[in-house]
């Protein structure tokens, strides 16, 4: 604390379990100088969204000067707790995905055609899962749609990659679906040529910051309104540059269509990409940037 005493402005992490923050705000606040939070607003996979914990966290999450959201939607999630929009600057969290990008560029199309030939029989309806495999990622619902699909589409393949603790379910599944590929956990170019060869990124359940890969990857990720998603699903537009479900029944139905339909898919991968050059790194910390000057410069009382 006496470390922060002779500064400006103090950026807090929004979570109840960083005792320290509480007395840097007591502090500041006592010595009327500036302090601010970053964060979600809120646990967004909690079960217990109006529980003490985030009861607690919304009552002294607004008692600061400014605010840094994660994205539009956590900013909506702040404005709702009581606090002043004009005092919330949103930098859009982002990771570097420059290296997929760059993974991609070096796959010729002849290389992965040759490879869609060798190992999935040609087919051009391969849908691709990237991340980890735990209960929020709904794996049984993904793997329930990929039989509803294959049923629709005879030639559709499912390539698995991640590993966690639901990666016996996949295995099991795999056993007896010879057109479900699990591969495990693939890193760099290997992980990167395996998601080229997809057509769509299923992700029925949590969404986060894979929605930043599917971008870089070029393709449209399909995903339900029900799941407990992190803030990045706010870049994800249905119908703009992916699909998000309303109910979970209607997910293989939504896949299918995607499927069949290749101009609407296209426009959807093509307006993906070009979502990069929104959500990035640079732009995230120019937006951050701004928002410590706009900070400094405002000269409003903390907010009660």
């Amino acid at each position: 604390m006496a470390a922060t005493k002779n500064d400006d402005l103090v950026i807090l992490q929004q979570q109840n379990n960083l005792l320290g923050n509480y007395p840097i705000l007591l502090s500041r606040r006592v010595q009327g100088k500036k302090v601010a939070l970053f964060g979600h607003g809120k646990n967004f996979q909690s079960s217990s969204p109006n529980g003490l914990a985030e009861t607690f966290k919304r009552w002294w999450s607004r008692r600061v000067d400014w605010w840094f959201a994660y994205t539009v939607e956590c900013a909506r999630v702040v404005q709702h707790m009581g606090f002043p929009a004009d005092k919330i600057t949103v930098f859009n969290n982002a990771i570097d995905v420059s290296s997929i990008s760059a993974e991609m560029a070096s796959l010729s199309k002849e290389h992965l055609s040759k490879r869609r030939d060798a190992d999935f029989h040609g087919s051009q309806n391969i849908g691709v899962y990237v991340g980890s495999l735990y209960a929020g990622k709904r794996i049984q619902l993904l793997l329930d749609s990929a039989d509803k699909i294959r049923e629709a589409i005879p030639d559709f393949h499912l390539i698995v990659i991640g590993g966690g603790p639901e990666t016996a379910l996949v295995e099991r599944a795999a056993l007896s679906r010879p057109w479900l590929h699990y591969v495990g956990p693939k890193f760099g170019l290997a992980k990167t040529e395996l998601v080229a060869l997809g057509d769509v990124v299923l992700m029925p359940g949590a969404v986060g910051l894979v929605v930043l890969d599917a971008f870089a990857y070029g393709l449209p990720l399909v995903t339900t309104r029900s799941a407990k998603h992190g803030p990045e699903i706010a870049y994800l537009v249905d119908g703009e540059n992916g699909v998000i479900v309303e109910n979970d029944t209607d997910y293989p139905a939504a896949v299918v269509h995607l499927l069949k339909n290749s101009d609407e898919r296209m426009r959807l991968a093509e307006n993906a990409a070009s979502c990069l050059q929104i959500y990035n790194i640079e732009n995230m910390a120019k937006a951050f940037c701004n928002g410590i000057l706009a900070a400094l410069s405002h000269d409003g009382k903390t907010h009660d």
